[in-house]
């Protein structure tokens, strides 16, 4: 199955939860593109994100390491080995193109490590397509909902980038994505596309909308930017809302995923090109306490669960792999597929064991956590076949008061972790905080070492 001469191809769709897409169970997912690449490929089931938020995921993908013990929402060290520099030393044309601001700011240092970079969210955002400006109206769009610091540089720079169509970005990433395949197409490369959609505002096109909000009982303008920061009092009508205009933009996204996919066909690249599709954490949607979107440090399963389909040319077709995995566990084994060894410094597992059958299981626990912004002190859990566990410093508690205790869930009867058992079953509490003192200790002697190297 390794093939050096194997060309890669990382979709990365930002925030896209594995739930709401039809090939990960959803009966009402309209996702076609999607759930055929899943038939042709591999689907990996329970993909964990060490840390389920934008440039620390991308670090993790980059380094094939976890990083939230030790390195938050910050730049990219240069002095571990790098996926896009590895691969450029492998003879590959490497190249990233995307709308999704954060990871094409250079000061993160994940864009500069590769030798291509295309970003066109300022591109869209300096040409305002015809018409854009006089989209916007607060008639349209829930004012009271929007937090105020979001209501003219979030929301109407969205509606400005997205133009007449609201598909501007998207459409604009495939366009040119395809245009640097196909001058490129001559050489061995590896491009990563990084589309921002479906992460908010939330604003498909009405056709996408119309899909699932056919029964739909709230008759107010658009919530496409939840005011999460500040308000939980959401009601049933308004989370069905919120969530058809995200299950809108999950199905926007997948048509220009298809497009994508058809247009590597037609550069008869399909079969000699590696395809990942992935995202970096997913959303919360008032699955618990009212929240919606990234705005707490939670780590809950509409969190950090995460989509990984993978397509290999002459690999296995329609296989699902339920094995708990890192999402870093990618970088590890997209080397591997072509002939060549991680460093040292890589602790991602070689899926190509799963893939081919030789093994059921590759960890027997997940850790992932929430440095982010919030320096030393930040939340941590431990998942295992069985059991979820996470762990909130004091620090986050008083600074969020609904974090009030750490939270304990068998999975096996309750996956979508609804009911806590922290003060039913504390000796497995204890056995599990336990286990994230030890990795915690294990992780930051790691990198101590590695750091005086």
């Amino acid at each position: 199955m390794k093939n050096s001469k194997l060309n890669i191809i990382v979709l990365m769709s930002d925030s896209l939860r594995p739930d709401y897409l039809g090939c990960y169970g959803n009966p009402r997912a309209k996702t076609p593109n999607i759930d055929k690449l899943a038939r042709e490929g591999i689907l990996f089931e329970h993909v964990v994100a060490e840390q389920p938020i934008t440039v620390p995921a991308r670090n993790a993908y980059s380094l094939g390491m976890y990083t939230f013990p030790w390195l938050g929402w910050e730049p990219l060290p240069d002095n571990f080995p790098i996926l896009q520099k590895i691969l450029a030393r492998e003879g590959y044309t490497t190249a990233l193109i995307g709308d999704m601001g954060p990871p094409f700011k250079p000061e993160f240092k994940f864009c500069v490590h590769f030798q291509h970079v295309i970003f066109l969210r300022r591109k869209l955002e300096e040409k305002k397509l015809e018409g854009a400006e006089r989209l916007f109206s607060w008639d349209k769009y829930h004012k009271e909902y929007t937090h105020p610091k979001e209501r003219e540089g979030y929301l109407k720079g969205h509606v400005i980038r997205s133009g007449p169509s609201k598909d501007g970005g998207e459409r604009a990433v495939t366009e040119a994505s395809l245009k640097w395949l196909e001058e490129h197409r001559n050489e061995k490369f590896f491009l990563w596309v990084d589309y921002l959609c479906p992460h908010e505002p939330w604003d498909p096109p009405e056709k996408y909308f119309r899909m699932y909000a056919a029964q739909e009982k709230y008759s107010g303008p658009r919530i496409s930017l939840p005011r999460g920061h500040d308000k939980f009092d959401w009601t049933p009508e308004e989370l069905d809302h919120i969530r058809n205009l995200y299950q809108g933009d999950v199905s926007l996204i997948d048509e220009y995923i298809g497009k994508f996919l058809s247009g590597l066909a037609e550069l008869g690249l399909d079969n000699n090109t590696i395809v990942a599709l992935i995202s970096d954490h997913g959303v919360p949607l008032g699955e618990r306490d009212g929240i919606v979107r990234k705005v707490r440090p939670i780590l809950n399963r509409e969190q950090v669960e995460v989509v990984q389909i993978l397509r290999m040319p002459d690999g296995p077709k329609g296989k699902r792999i339920s094995a708990l995995c890192q999402n870093f566990d990618l970088t590890t084994t997209l080397l591997s597929l072509i002939g060549v060894n991680a460093p040292e410094t890589m602790e991602g597992k070689d899926l190509s064991s799963l893939i081919e059958n030789e093994e059921k299981i590759i960890r027997d626990k997940v850790f992932c956590g929430w440095k982010g912004r919030f320096g030393l002190f930040f939340p941590v859990s431990v998942r295992t076949e069985e059991w979820v566990y996470i762990r909130y410093p004091e620090q986050i508690r008083r600074r969020y008061p609904r974090e009030k205790e750490n939270e304990l869930y068998n999975i096996s009867k309750d996956p979508w972790e609804q009911n806590n058992l922290i003060h039913e079953e504390k000796e497995i509490a204890e056995k599990l905080d336990s286990m994230i003192d030890e990795f915690l200790r294990q992780e930051r002697l790691r990198i101590s070492k590695l750091s005086k190297q």
